[in-house]
Parts: C-alpha cells; sequence; structure tokens
C-alpha cells in the first residue's frame, strides 16, 4: 500500500546546501497539510507586513528543530518570532518551499524535466 497521507507527529529533516554565503542549515518539521500549504499561499498575496507574520506563524507552527546558532557561540537558537525575522530571505524561502510540499526532491525533479 502506499503510504502518503501525512500522519499526525510525523516529521521529516531536511539540509539547506551552503549558498548565497551562508552555511548549510538542517532543520526538521513537520509537513503543513494541503489546507494549510494554501491557507499560507492566498495569505502571502497581501502586505509584506502580513507576509511576514505569516512566514512566523508557518514556521513557529511547523518547524520542530534546527541547527541555527543563537546569541551565545555554541547555543541553539530558540524556534520564535524575533529569530525568525533575523534569518536571511533565502533561508525562510526555503522553510517555506519544504514545509508547504516543494523541498530539495521537488526541486530536483522538476530541473530534470
Amino acid at each position: 500500500m502506499a503510504k502518503v497521507l501525512i500522519r499526525d507527529g510525523y516529521t521529516k529533516t531536511t539540509t539547506m546546501p551552503a549558498r548565497f554565503g551562508m552555511p548549510a542549515v538542517t532543520f526538521s518539521y513537520r509537513p503543513a497539510l494541503p489546507v494549510r500549504a494554501w491557507e499560507y499561499g492566498m495569505a502571502v498575496k497581501d502586505t509584506a507586513a502580513k507576509q511576514t507574520a505569516e512566514v512566523i506563524k508557518l514556521l513557529t507552527d511547523h518547524v520542530v528543530s534546527w541547527d541555527i546558532e543563537g546569541d551565545k557561540d555554541g547555543e541553539t537558537a530558540e524556534i520564535n518570532a524575533a529569530n525568525i525575522k533575523r534569518c536571511p530571505r533565502p533561508l525562510l524561502e526555503f522553510f517555506v518551499d519544504c514545509i508547504c510540499g516543494y523541498g530539495p526532491d521537488a526541486v530536483e525533479a522538476d530541473q530534470k524535466n
């Protein structure tokens, strides 16, 4: 049988490769159900402030862990609004893409077409 349903508590882990002058970042997340991904897609067609708020909500709801260093050397940054606002845009876009279903596997498949 095909196991395609997103089960409660299901998590995935992926790594954004080093790029744009940033080191690689690994994070674990709970994939968004389709309705949540569509809600996010509709909500971000508003103002920049609304988009920022939606990114923060999506990430705080779905990111389980990350290996981003906090303000103290060797300490993992907390996953919260203040730290999400401080993340570079390409990293936030990577997180959102993975959570909403367009992660590295989908990108690789598209590149083969």
